[in-house]
């Protein structure tokens, strides 16, 4: 993966966080072929 700096609008919604040492974690779950939870069961049901 590249390194995807923090610049212009990215920056300033988490500006409040580094301006205050506060962490954030984000990661994805790629359940679109989940048979249960997925997005394309949830919109077949």
């Amino acid at each position: 993966n590249e390194p995807a700096p923090l610049v212009g609008i990215k920056y300033q919604r988490v500006k409040a966080l580094l301006d205050y040492d506060i962490s954030l974690l984000a990661y994805h779950l790629p359940l679109d072929a989940h048979a249960d939870l997925g997005n394309n069961a949830q919109l077949a049901h």
